[in-house]
């Protein structure tokens, strides 16, 4: 078993209202999302090791369980509770979520250097 002392407690889902709004779809795609890319980010760092031991170490295996705990399970439920929801309300979410993350990443673009753009 795995030493998780100091790491994150698991995600806790946030139960959806009885009635769901499409602000509970985007906080659902937020959490699928976020597990998303920190698998990525992990098989990234081990794939880029150089060293063959270190990619299968146990630091890497207490990292990939870890990370399953607090961020895929988390995304898998995430994924089934959309799943579960009105095909209407899903996409009316997947557009919300769209429209803010654009404004998110276009609100974070460094501006181009006078003179170069």
């Amino acid at each position: 078993m795995p030493d998780t002392r100091g790491a994150a407690p698991p995600a806790t889902p946030t139960p959806l209202r009885i009635k769901p709004t499409v602000g509970d779809v985007v906080d659902l795609l937020d959490r699928y999302a976020a597990a998303d890319r920190e698998l990525a980010d992990e098989l990234d760092r081990i794939g880029a090791d150089p060293c063959s031991s270190r990619r299968v170490s146990q630091a890497t295996v207490s990292r990939l369980m870890s990370l399953l705990e607090t961020s895929l399970v988390p995304g898998v439920q995430a994924k089934a509770e959309l799943d579960a929801l009105p095909r209407g309300l899903r996409r009316a979410g997947i557009a919300e979520w769209a429209r803010r993350s654009v404004r998110h990443v276009t609100q974070a673009a460094p501006h181009p250097i006078e003179g170069t753009a």
